[in-house]
């Protein structure tokens, strides 16, 4: 299976369309309206707008994006295909630890009720930070004569008024929270401390009047996130507005965890006799919408 099989993840037209938008402002609409009674036509009106600059925003930067749902029912044909079935495949994920990623009906919870046990691999942005020996402890678990399937995923918010890297928590009021806040938080010690200028040199020994991000003991996975963000900052800064820079470090994060992960890789000598599983990796990046609007999902690697 090669990574042709990320076409078979996504609808015909390729994207979103203003009808699933729809659909799911009316049901938001009706919803309220069963439970306050009533409701205004600039309230209605309101919703509806939100909506829409949401699945505006997703469509023109990630065109490729599908709700979770949609994506475990093509994926799992796929791999049903091939022989995989909750009963001989484990499953894996490494997606950022964030609550907003792990909220019912998204990817992550669709795939570990579907596949029945779950091996988290993921730490901060999605990158598999268990490393070698979290692949090994988790490659023998695999059922005897099984398959290895994975999850991986940076992920990027978009808040109610439609701006991407950006969340609205529940209980927040009047501000917004970024999403992934690892990446962009890095993203913006990089840009404060213009770190561009001295590759050579380890991040944590590079003079700046702000503090290092991974300069305190037991933060180093804020602190690879920085120096790899530090080696795309000009393509992430290229970008023509806000919007598309967000998108971009989403890109850039996908990379980063595709490479740690493919590294990762590594099947001991306990398999030689009885032979290698099969392992399968499913990447993307996780968009958290705002709520109740389900979690979109953009497939960029589909392979074995």
């Amino acid at each position: 299976m090669g990574n042709g099989h990320v076409k078979s993840l996504v609808s015909a037209n390729g994207s979103m369309g203003n009808v699933t938008a729809f659909k799911t402002a009316s049901e938001v609409i009706a919803d309220e309206m069963r439970e306050m009674g009533t409701m205004s036509y600039e309230r209605a009106a309101t919703i509806l707008q939100m909506y829409e600059n949401s699945f505006n925003v997703v469509r023109k930067h990630f065109p490729a994006a599908e709700c979770g749902v949609d994506i475990l029912s093509k994926a799992d044909q796929v791999l049903m295909e091939r022989g995989c079935t909750s009963q001989n495949t484990l499953y894996a994920q490494s997606i950022c630890p964030d609550e907003i990623n792990h909220e019912f009906g998204d990817i992550t919870e669709l795939f570990r009720k579907h596949m029945g046990e779950v091996f988290h691999m993921g730490g901060l942005g999605g990158i598999p930070f268990t490393g070698k020996t979290g692949f090994v402890a988790y490659s023998h678990h695999v059922p005897d004569g099984g398959n290895l399937f994975i999850l991986f995923a940076p992920h990027i918010g978009v808040s109610d008024s439609g701006e991407l890297g950006k969340y609205s928590r529940k209980g927040q009021i009047d501000r917004d929270g970024t999403a992934c806040g690892a990446a962009c938080g890095a993203l913006k010690f990089c840009e404060d401390c213009k770190l561009e200028v001295d590759r050579s040199t380890p991040i944590t020994r590079r003079k700046s009047m702000v503090k290092i991000p991974g300069e305190v003991y037991g933060d180093y996975q804020m602190e690879f996130i920085t120096s790899q963000i530090n080696e795309h900052l000009h393509d992430i800064l290229s970008a023509p507005d806000e919007d598309s820079k967000q998108a971009k470090l989403a890109h850039v994060m996908f990379t980063v965890a595709q490479e740690f992960m493919i590294r990762n890789i590594n099947f001991d000598d306990t398999f030689a006799e009885r032979g290698k599983p099969n392992l399968y990796l499913l990447g993307g990046i996780q968009i958290n919408m705002p709520k109740p609007m389900p979690d979109f999902f953009m497939p960029l690697m589909f392979e074995k």
